[in-house]
């Protein structure tokens, strides 16, 4: 049986209400804060703050920031991700589906570390699978984001590390 076409824009509004009602504003420290959900034209729209770097830019996605590097290195990102694996163990947020898309790189001011925020966080209400038991017990919840953390590291060091020496 094919499941019903569910709304992400509700999804998304439900993870934030349920993981802010659990962790008030300790959850900006990885995700992007959402504002609203109201009618729209095409639907239920949601509102949500733009990440911004301390300069004013618009933050970039990792997947852009992995096809035009710019300015960031392999280390940079590597420990961005280290911090946000660790914040969300910390706060326990059953979050897995870490897509480079989805988390964003937001420079602070001069000296302060760069963090990714995940600007979807609908995976923690709507998981994807069949039967999505690694979700519902913790340690198998924590093992799958270790997991997923490490294929994302992989991915940065593939990328962007530089390439071994010539003999």
């Amino acid at each position: 049986a094919l499941r019903p076409q569910r709304d992400p824009n509700l999804d998304e509004w439900a993870a934030w209400r349920t993981l802010h009602a659990r962790l008030g504003d300790a959850l900006a420290r990885v995700a992007a804060p959402c504002l609203a959900l109201e009618p729209g034209a095409d639907g239920m729209q949601l509102h949500c703050v733009r990440l911004r770097n301390a300069d004013g830019t618009p933050a970039r996605s990792l997947n852009a920031i992995l096809a035009a590097p710019a300015g960031v290195d392999a280390a940079t990102l590597v420990a961005a991700l280290d911090r946000f694996e660790a914040a969300l163990l910390a706060l326990d947020i059953p979050l897995t589906d870490l897509n480079g898309g989805n988390l964003m790189l937001v420079q602070g001011p001069p000296g302060e570390a760069p963090m990714l925020q995940c600007v979807d966080l609908k995976s923690v209400v709507a998981p994807k699978g069949a039967v999505p038991f690694a979700n519902t017990v913790p340690a198998l919840r924590r093992r799958k984001l270790v997991r997923r953390a490490a294929r994302l590291r992989h991915r940065i060091l593939a990328t962007l590390a530089p390439p071994p020496p010539r003999l």
